[in-house]
């Protein structure tokens, strides 16, 4: 069973659950609590999308249940987030997947994140980046085996409660 939602509020603008064989394509999203969340997800794509002020961009994974899988087998392509309040981009839960191109600008606040990933093994980030880091941290993992090929920052400034570009507990790879 494939269920979709799309938000009437600030809450959610696409929340996609337990569904598979899916593409999401060409959105923006502004001002939502979370622009895109996937959950129990399989051979999923999501490409050419935009989140704006929102708290997440795009959220791959349970919010309440860190034992509930994000899921397996997605991609996700051309994203761009700006100005998130907490993490662009969070996984929780993803398995052997892959994300190319996801970029994010202005890491404005110190509770940002630009990739939040927890307790995801088999994951690849492929030329992906972020820009204009002055109060948030570049990447914050746990429990996870990650590949990253081409990752750049630019602009990193960081802050006093938040000194470091990387907070991370598992096995990583960066090329």
């Amino acid at each position: 069973k494939n269920n979709l939602s799309l938000g009437t509020s600030n809450s959610t603008a696409i929340y996609i659950q337990k569904a598979n064989s899916f593409s999401v394509s060409n959105c923006s999203f502004y001002g939502w609590n979370i622009g895109y969340h996937a959950e129990n997800t399989w051979l999923s794509d999501i490409s050419n999308c935009q989140a704006e002020q929102c708290n997440y961009g795009f959220y791959w994974g349970s919010i309440s249940d860190i034992e509930l899988e994000a899921g397996t087998s997605c991609t996700a392509s051309n994203l761009w987030v700006l100005y998130p309040k907490y993490s662009a981009y969070t996984f929780n839960g993803m398995h052997y997947s892959s994300f190319s191109n996801l970029a994010c600008d202005h890491l404005n606040e110190t509770t940002s994140l630009y990739l939040d990933v927890y307790n995801s093994p088999s994951i690849g980030f492929y030329n992906c980046g972020c820009e204009d880091v002055n109060g948030g941290s570049v990447i914050k993992a746990k429990e996870s085996n990650c590949f990253f090929s081409g990752l750049e920052v630019l602009f990193f400034n960081g802050n006093s409660t938040q000194p470091t570009c990387f907070d991370m507990s598992g096995k990583f790879t960066f090329l």
